[in-house]
């Protein structure tokens, strides 16, 4: 998967409750490999990156709609979300086209942490004016926060300026950067504030690629080796769990974070890597057996 982001700023002509209906701000997207290098040829070709140009919704109706959803995540009005005058259709979609042409696909800055939500007990305790900000549970070894100095239990407030109140608005800020971009970090440790300048890594995207976190990538999801006392309880010898689902064809098969997969292909695995390596042998579909947290048996597919 490969995620891009889409700008607009379009008036859409006068809706049917009156008034100037405009899109204004961006959103991002994540397509499949495939999807990228459709739009990738599509733009060297005809040389725009207008949609009506490329005839995405008459040949390519599936990736337009992705692409037309995440437009519509940038409405400025609400009442956009429920109808839009027909000058809709005369939209402009501006991509991030100088990764597409410089990599075929987008690469996504990760900042290698995980966080948790601050409450007022940590508010009290770091001496902090509000409950606003997320709370460092992990550093990640190697990471782009490690190396611009963060630690665990700090509390991030700003990026470049920009207060975040949430994890979501974390993730939101770091996916407007690309790998290799520079932004400064406002943090308090013990009380006081302080700033660092991080540099952004890429993360890992394509099908056993290897995260900061030790995950594994597989169609979007994160896999890592089942702990052993957990496999046991679940009457297991073996077992890969799902550590994130992520929004690819894993997702779309029905994937569910924090089960296990315990066949490819009707072959066992018991490891990230068995998993990836069972589903490459794979010649069209690839059929997924496992069990969930409760012991109950899931089976799911889906094509290469």
């Amino acid at each position: 998967m490969a995620t891009f982001t889409i700008e607009c700023e379009q008036s859409l002509g006068y809706s049917h409750f009156g008034g100037d209906v405009t899109t204004h701000g961006e959103s991002t997207v994540e397509l499949t490999d495939e999807e990228v290098k459709t739009l990738v040829d599509l733009i060297r070709e005809k040389n725009t990156t207008d949609v009506d140009k490329l005839e995405l919704m008459e040949k390519h109706p599936d990736l337009y709609r992705k692409l037309d959803d995440a437009y519509r995540s940038m409405a400025r009005r609400t009442e956009e979300l429920y109808w839009l005058w027909d000058g809709y259709d005369n939209g402009y979609y501006e991509y991030d086209t100088e990764d597409l042409m410089d990599y075929g696909s987008v690469k996504r800055a990760v900042l290698g942490i995980t966080m948790g939500t601050v409450d007022k007990k940590i508010a009290d305790e770091m001496k902090l004016s509000s409950v606003n900000g997320v709370y460092i549970n992990e550093v990640l070894k190697g990471s782009a926060a490690e190396k611009a100095g963060l630690q665990k239990n700090d509390v991030m407030v700003a990026i470049d300026g920009q207060k975040i109140s949430d994890a979501s608005s974390v993730q939101a800020k770091v996916s407007s950067y690309h790998p290799g971009d520079k932004a400064v970090i406002t943090y308090i440790r013990d009380g006081k504030q302080y700033e660092a300048t991080v540099e952004f890594q890429a993360a890992a995207q394509e099908n056993g690629e290897v995260d900061l976190n030790g995950s594994v990538v597989f169609y979007g999801a994160r896999l890592m080796k089942g702990e052993a006392d957990t496999l046991k309880g679940l009457g297991l010898r073996s077992g890969v769990r799902i550590l994130s689902v992520g929004s690819g064809r894993m997702a779309e098969a029905g994937a569910r974070v924090n089960t296990f997969i315990t066949h490819v292909n009707g072959e066992a695995v018991s490891s990230p890597e068995d998993v990836v390596a069972k589903a490459k042998k794979a010649s069209r579909a690839i059929y997924i057996e496992g069990v969930d947290m409760n012991g109950r048996a899931f089976y799911f597919g889906f094509g290469k």
